[in-house]
């Protein structure tokens, strides 16, 4: 078996259903195959990082912050040349409607469209394109 771990593309971490639905038909139409984790736990999410290299990685910032697991499995991602897209849920944004990018770090407002969500990720597929 090869040392290299293939990327796969987009790893969705959400834990309420229906937006975790919503969330894998948006990235869905921009990368052909995704990898979801409803409903899991630290643990698995830290396994499944281990075993398999995303291009881009969208969690929701409370579910970011529950775990120290999930937070050590996205630095190593984005550390591995992820894109971290975090949609800030929370009272405190540094957006109210669209997206700041810092790098391949990115946070986006929940208020912001689902137009805006697949323009990011149209952006962030361009640049995995480009840096391959």
């Amino acid at each position: 078996m090869s040392d290299s771990i293939e990327k796969i593309g987009v790893m969705v971490l959400e834990p309420q259903a229906a937006l975790l639905q919503k969330l894998c038909d948006i990235t869905s139409c921009i990368w052909g195959e995704d990898e979801v984790l409803p409903r899991m736990s630290a643990k698995e999410c830290a396994y499944a990082n281990k075993l398999l290299d995303f291009e881009v990685v969208v969690v929701r910032a409370t579910f970011a912050r529950s775990s120290p697991l999930i937070e050590s499995a996205l630095i190593d991602s984005f550390a591995r040349g992820a894109h971290i897209i975090i949609l800030q849920d929370t009272g405190r944004k540094l957006s109210e409607y669209g997206t700041v990018s810092m790098g391949r770090l990115h946070m986006m407002s929940d208020k912001a469209s689902d137009q805006d969500l697949m323009d990011l990720l149209t952006l962030c597929k361009i640049r995995s394109i480009v840096n391959l």
